[in-house]
């Protein structure tokens, strides 16, 4: 079985440690031997389409990257003037991870409003909490799941709801 993914110094506090691991369990069927099969299935009933459809009306820029071959989330890129804004949206369950893109590197993650630097990201924040969605942290990103799977030595929450056969970028270990 994958390592259990609460420590006593990380920001995932008992309930949201057990909702989160039972719903890997639910999506994955077996934390041992995980099935991607519920990708196809989240993907035709667009759980965010009303959220998305918000962000759609707020920015324009907002354009559809999702790769259901790879990935376990919905993707979306927000183009603005100082670089893209990155949004996943996991099938797993609501939970997100947004971040803007500096210097071509997959950079700073956006997890409040105290963590935005304009108005567009303080919408975007906004409406994913409007819509029940939560915005998880970079040490949340980084904390390992609980989980195994094939292509990962270190399974990642960051690679558990979004994107399984990537590890979280190395930036956000390192701090």
């Amino acid at each position: 079985m994958g390592k259990r993914l609460h420590r006593a110094n990380e920001p995932w506090n008992w309930s949201a440690l057990r909702e989160l691991n039972q719903r890997l369990y639910e999506a994955y069927g077996d934390v041992d031997h995980p099935r991607r099969s519920f990708v196809r299935t989240v993907a035709r009933q667009e759980p965010y389409r009303d959220a998305v459809s918000e962000l759609s009306a707020s920015s324009p820029t907002l354009v559809d990257d999702t790769d259901v071959n790879c990935d376990v989330a919905f993707s979306y890129i927000i183009e603005t003037p100082d670089g893209p804004l990155f949004l996943r949206l996991s099938m797993v369950g609501p939970y997100a991870m947004f971040a803007r893109d500096r210097d071509g590197a997959l950079g700073h993650v956006i997890a409040s409003e105290s963590d935005c630097t304009s108005d567009l990201e303080r919408d975007v924040v906004r409406a994913l909490l409007r819509h029940g969605i939560m915005l998880l942290s970079e040490a949340q990103l980084v904390a390992p799941a609980e989980l195994n799977l094939p292509d990962l030595d270190q399974v990642s929450v960051y690679s558990a709801l979004f994107a399984p056969e990537e590890e979280a970028p190395r930036a956000w270990s390192s701090t």
